[in-house]
């Protein structure tokens, strides 16, 4: 569980690089949507693994683990990626 948890906040630090928030990516669009995709679908595959670990702790009735950056990761995946899903749609 710290493992998953230690990746989860990997995956935010990634997700605030600043290259995602500089007019100059602009030119790199593809490449930019390309990388947050990547670290979208590891994410989603990290937040699927919380969640069957919380299921399998209520089933064993112990106390599930709070991943402390999961919300907060979610978050700004969400922005960053509707941000330059729209700019590239516009």
């Amino acid at each position: 569980m710290p493992q998953l948890n230690n990746e989860i906040n990997e995956l935010f630090e990634m997700s605030q690089d600043g290259k995602f928030l500089k007019e100059e990516s602009l030119n790199d669009m593809y490449d930019m949507l390309k990388q947050l995709d990547a670290i979208e679908e590891r994410f989603k595959e990290h937040e699927a693994m919380a969640t069957k670990y919380n299921s399998w702790q209520e089933v064993l009735q112990t106390q599930p683990t709070v991943f402390e950056n999961l919300e907060t990761t979610r978050e700004e995946m969400t922005l960053r990626c509707l941000m330059w899903r729209s700019l590239n749609e516009w």
